[in-house]
């Protein structure tokens, strides 16, 4: 547990909200503060044990970062593909970690295909979610799960920011092998969720790219297709939790919450799983909370 991200008490919160506790599973603390660093680590570790020179991905920001950091530390020559019109891709710090950044016209998955025609084309190492790599990234969120039990016992609910679906899927995964499920709520943005839309509809569903509204509040969120999209509808169906969806002014407002009473410093998006806690009905806002919320580069409460 020594490389545990920390939990944070915050009854401040838990009295605003109704709640018995309120925990924060911060995941800030890793090098580019995202909980996708811990995918980005295993997934570069085994591309430079597999002897891959060059590795890519397509992102939205976050996951990309992370690959760049870690590949730059291991000395592989990294590749990102980011969609051009996202006002939150990081670019900057991925360039600064020396990647090659590649601006692809259209949404996420656009990028993320790029990323997967450049891996076959120049036979770099795929670090994207739901191909070869996609166990190994799952396994690194099987870890948040092992390490909360550890920190906090009773977890009624656990609140995830949901893109794609991946890392909520590797936490309910980390609980059930220990046969300890807490109810999984899955938090993203309203209207533009695979995962979250799948869940209402109670079957996997697509959403019209062209319906998709990108926002720099929420850009981390949106997916019109879920590559998860069957595990989250049952794994929500099976911890009995949810799907919620959240506005943009209710992410900017988590992120304040979170700023005002753990002296965090969260993007919007990462402060997800706190803005669906509070947007849920009263009911379920009772008992003891875990939510994962990941923050800006190198912030710590």
């Amino acid at each position: 547990m020594s490389n545990a991200s920390p939990v944070i008490d915050v009854p401040e919160l838990a009295a605003i909200i109704g709640a018995d506790a309120v925990y924060l599973k911060f995941e800030g603390v890793h090098p580019t503060g995202t909980h996708k660093h811990r995918a980005a680590r295993s997934v570069i570790r085994h591309a430079v044990r597999s002897q891959f020179a060059v590795v890519t991905v397509g992102s939205c920001g976050n996951y990309g970062a992370a690959i760049a950091f870690e590949a730059a530390a291991s000395r592989a020559s990294c590749h990102v593909f980011v969609p051009s019109n996202y006002a939150r891709s990081r670019t900057a710090e991925m360039l600064e970690y020396g990647a090659e950044v590649h601006f692809v016209e259209g949404t996420y998955e656009d990028a993320v295909a790029s990323s997967r025609e450049f891996a076959v084309q120049s036979g770099a190492y795929d670090c994207n979610a739901s191909g070869f790599a996609d166990d190994l990234i799952l396994r690194s969120y099987r870890a948040i799960a092992a390490e909360l039990r550890e920190q906090v016992h009773g977890i009624t609910a656990v609140w995830v920011p949901v893109g794609d679906g991946t890392t909520i899927t590797g936490i309910y995964e980390g609980f059930r092998a220990k046969n300890k499920v807490a109810r999984m709520y899955a938090v993203s943005s309203a209207g533009n969720n695979a995962a979250c839309a799948s869940v209402a509809a109670g079957m996997v569903v697509e959403l019209q790219p062209a319906d998709i509204c990108p926002t720099s509040f929420n850009e981390p969120l949106i997916s019109w297709r879920s590559a998860h999209a069957e595990d989250v509808v049952r794994l929500v169906r099976e911890s009995g939790g949810g799907a919620i969806e959240v506005t943009d002014a209710q992410l900017s407002d988590a992120a304040s919450q979170l700023s005002s009473f753990a002296a965090i410093n969260s993007w919007p998006a990462g402060a997800a799983g706190l803005a669906g806690l509070i947007a849920a009905p009263a009911h379920l806002r009772t008992g003891r909370h875990a939510i994962v919320v990941t923050a800006a580069k190198n912030e710590s409460p």
